[in-house]
């Protein structure tokens, strides 16, 4: 049976802004090559308004460290085994 995967941290609500590139939108800090430090939280859940592609279902959100905005960003199945092993704010069940 797949694991049920459950929403943690801080939610995905319309203050979360969509990182469309691989930065900030507020403040252009640019995303470092391992984000697992900056991991607040995480949906199973891909929001309507902007679908994911094929091989992106799930979403984390980001704590940018220098202006402190929300950040969301889809990511694969690889990334979210990955975040999951790695990301010391990710609830051990």
């Amino acid at each position: 049976m797949p694991e049920e995967l459950k929403e943690w941290g801080y939610p995905l609500d319309s203050t979360v802004c969509h990182a469309t590139m691989s930065n900030c939108e507020k403040c252009k800090w640019e995303f470092p090559l391992d984000l697992t430090p900056h991991i607040v939280g995480f949906t199973p859940f891909s929001p309507g308004w902007f679908p994911p592609r094929e091989n992106q279902k799930r979403v984390i959100i980001i704590d940018c460290p220098k202006c402190q905005s929300k950040i969301w960003a889809h990511i694969t199945a690889d990334d979210l085994d990955k975040y999951k092993n790695k990301c010391p704010r990710w609830p051990k069940e």
